[in-house]
């Protein structure tokens, strides 16, 4: 989860309505030792605050962790909208290239092949099953992972005469 106006920066009310899109409120307002509090859409208090930034940031907190329900920042009979969205998934991509093998493990010449299969793993772990590359000039292939900070490891193999080659050694990359 995350707040769509991430406010806990903001050192005025005023940066704060514009951080989340809502009218500003007045300087008045602003300057006077109002109680600061966090109410939710039934007008529950979370309970009040002698400082702003700490009602702004029970609102942030309450919103993340109650996706739908909407919070407000309530200042004397000011208030001010806090939401909370579920944000799209990052991915991070991993691009592998390589060069086509020239020839047999017995020296001769290989002049061509069928496809390459590539192999991916996590730490630990074992391969998943191969992702199967057609067309011996195909040299590259790009996938998505979620960007969740864990390392992938892959081996790519050759087929050729109906034969799959050893798998190349391992390259990884963490998904960050």
């Amino acid at each position: 989860m995350r707040v769509l106006a991430y406010c806990l920066l903001c050192v005025t009310a005023a940066a704060y309505a514009a951080c989340v899109g809502a009218a500003e409120i007045p300087q008045p307002v602003r300057d006077t030792a109002y109680d600061w509090r966090c109410v939710d859409d039934q007008g529950v208090s979370l309970g009040n605050r002698q400082r702003q930034d700490l009602a702004i940031y029970d609102c942030i907190k309450a919103a993340t962790e109650n996706a739908g329900r909407t919070y407000f920042v309530e200042a004397g009979r000011y208030r001010v909208r806090v939401d909370a969205t579920t944000p799209e998934p990052t991915t991070v991509p991993a691009a592998l290239n390589w060069t086509a093998p020239t020839q047999n493990t017995d020296g001769t010449p290989l002049t061509t092949g069928t496809g390459y299969r590539l192999y991916v793993r996590t730490e630990g772990g074992t391969y998943d099953a191969p992702i199967e590359i057609a067309g011996w000039s195909t040299l590259s292939h790009t996938l998505d992972f979620p960007a969740d900070g864990q390392r992938r490891y892959f081996a790519l193999t050759a087929l050729a005469n109906g034969e799959e080659s050893a798998k190349t050694g391992e390259v990884s990359k963490v998904m960050q």
